[in-house]
């Protein structure tokens, strides 16, 4: 019988453009995010229609920057007309990623993903669907004070280390399924 989950692709090795922008993006240590939310920016500038304080405060990336970024994308590719829904299949993240404060302006799905060191997702926002469906967190996730405006997807999500959900503020910033979800700590 075979594997029910697909072989799973280092993301050093993807070929996927948002896989790509995600390493991008963290090859800056100190303005990962910033680099992540400038791309988001100049996507919400060009399609969505969105009055969103996250995206006011977001800062543009530089000309040459966002160039950069483009590239990571087919050439056929119109960033004003596109669904670009962020699709993120079977990969292994192999480095700690920070999305501290990290906006998701469209769909977002990490599904069956690995991550082997930690993953932060503070006061990271989630405007549409998040899916983190058969992903395994190998070490600490934090999702404290993350707004998620749709109901996130955590299905058969295996959480190995510590995991934080936190808000100081408003308790109803949650909404999630956890169906089949394993907490091993």
């Amino acid at each position: 019988m075979s594997d029910p989950k697909p072989d799973r692709i280092l993301a050093e090795e993807s070929d996927n453009p948002w896989v790509k922008l995600i390493l991008w993006a963290h090859e800056d240590s100190v303005r990962g995010t910033e680099r992540w939310n400038g791309f988001i920016k100049y996507l919400v500038e060009e399609r969505l229609d969105t009055d969103s304080a996250a995206f006011k405060s977001a800062l543009p990336l530089s000309g040459e920057a966002l160039e950069h970024a483009k590239n990571f994308f087919p050439n056929n590719a119109d960033f004003k007309k596109d669904q670009l829904v962020i699709t993120i299949e079977n990969h292994i993240f192999s480095e700690e990623l920070n999305f501290n404060g990290a906006i998701f302006a469209q769909p977002i799905s990490f599904t069956n993903c690995r991550f082997k060191r930690s993953v932060n997702f503070y006061k990271a926002n989630f405007e549409r669907a998040a899916r983190f469906s058969g992903s395994k967190f190998l070490e600490t996730v934090d999702f404290g004070n993350a707004q998620f405006r749709v109901a996130a997807l955590f299905e058969r999500v295996t959480f190995c280390g510590k995991i934080i959900f936190y808000w100081s503020e408003n308790e109803s910033n949650l909404l999630a399924n956890f169906r089949k979800a394993i907490f091993k700590k």
